[in-house]
């Protein structure tokens, strides 16, 4: 064999190593390697059979239990208030699709530094998270990867090893991080009136008129509203109100010295809102109903009052009426809202309570002009 044959074959020998190298081609089995690297491979095939996820941590608010129903997910801890599915189900996804990306410590000693220590230590930060039905799990989500902040460190509870996963794994750890935080959301356009009525007897009234402009109905003679906090303020309350925390409406509440603020929209409802303190707590209550309907050819050009929508008259006003709330969806708002206590942020708190003087330019002090 010459010399030219032998670095013919040499070269050709080079050549298929390096394809070899280039396509990946071994003896080792790609999908069993996926596969093995999958954290939770049964969850990945049984989020829909998952029951209950209970998340316990050091910090937060303690115990937080997330359970699945026929008609979607609610919190235990809360007598069932309604859990957002779409944070339930993005951890749920986010813990199914996770794959390990590198072992890490096994040794009690530096769990604090991973955050994957057991949730029972004063000094624990992570997360237990447990789930039952489909695929049960006990796994400690611990700390974010400090240099990349894409992966997350997690130990099984029952093991020593831990890992570091490819996904950001955050389990909230406050109730307000899992109930649907949404009251309401009612822009000013829809509301006609508004009455807040105190346990003093101060009376804020306010009304929408013809060219949608919203006035104070009971201003006092020589007196004129403040442009800053003003009546339209007050008929944007309902708009983007969220929750804090939530309970169960007890016995005896609201209390009888709560304050009254009763909003009329034009599609027909009337929404009571109950408003009290409690140590450092504003707590709020509603109750949904309709709205007695306008009363006919009256000839009267009064402002509408707080149990009636403003309505207008002749064919144009018929062609551009807003469509009534049905029966069911009062049923399904008073379902949803009603018999329940809202613990809501101080500003939206203050910016519903409001008192007459509230709405008024200040009146001079003694000795000024």
């Amino acid at each position: 064999m010459n010399r030219r044959l032998l670095l013919v074959l040499a070269l050709m020998a080079a050549v298929a190593v390096v394809l070899v190298t280039l396509t990946g081609r071994s003896d080792r089995d790609p999908a069993r390697e996926d596969a093995s690297a999958i954290l939770l491979p049964g969850l990945s095939h049984g989020i829909n059979q998952v029951e209950r996820i209970r998340l316990t941590a050091p910090s937060g608010d303690g115990v937080i239990t997330l359970e699945r129903h026929a008609d979607g997910w609610s919190v235990a801890e809360r007598d069932g208030y309604p859990a957002d599915a779409g944070k339930v189900r993005q951890l749920l996804i986010r813990l199914s699709e996770a794959r390990s990306l590198e072992e890490k410590t096994a040794d009690p000693a530096f769990y604090e530094r991973l955050g994957v220590e057991d949730v029972s230590s004063d000094s624990g930060s992570g997360v237990l998270v447990e789930i039952s039905g489909g695929a049960d799990t006990r796994l400690i989500v611990g700390k974010q990867e400090p240099r990349s902040g894409r992966g997350t460190y997690v130990r099984s509870a029952d093991s020593a090893g831990s890992l570091l996963v490819d996904q950001e794994l955050s389990p909230g750890t406050k109730i307000a991080d899992w109930v649907v935080r949404d009251i309401t959301d009612i822009p000013e356009s829809r509301i006609v009136s508004v009455d807040v009525t105190h346990a003093d007897g101060n009376v804020v009234e306010v009304r929408r008129d013809e060219s949608g402009a919203f006035k104070l109905a009971n201003l006092p003679d020589g007196r004129e509203v403040s442009a800053a906090n003003g009546p339209a303020t007050l008929a944007r309350t309902l708009s983007a109100l969220n929750l804090d925390d939530v309970r169960k409406l007890a016995e005896g509440e609201p209390p009888a010295d709560a304050a009254r603020a009763l909003f009329v929209t034009e599609d027909g409802r009337l929404i009571t809102a109950s408003l009290w303190e409690e140590t450092e707590e504003r707590l709020l209550a509603l109750d949904i109903a309709r709205a007695a309907p306008a009363p006919q050819d009256t000839g009267a050009a009064d402002a509408p009052s707080p149990e009636t929508p403003a309505t207008g008259e002749g064919p144009e006003a018929e062609e551009a009426a807003v469509a009534q709330v049905t029966d069911a969806e009062l049923d399904a708002e008073r379902e949803r809202l009603s018999g329940w206590v809202f613990r809501i942020p101080v500003w939206k708190y203050d910016q519903i309570n409001r008192r007459l003087e509230d709405l008024l330019v200040p009146l001079p002090e003694a000795g000024e002009d």
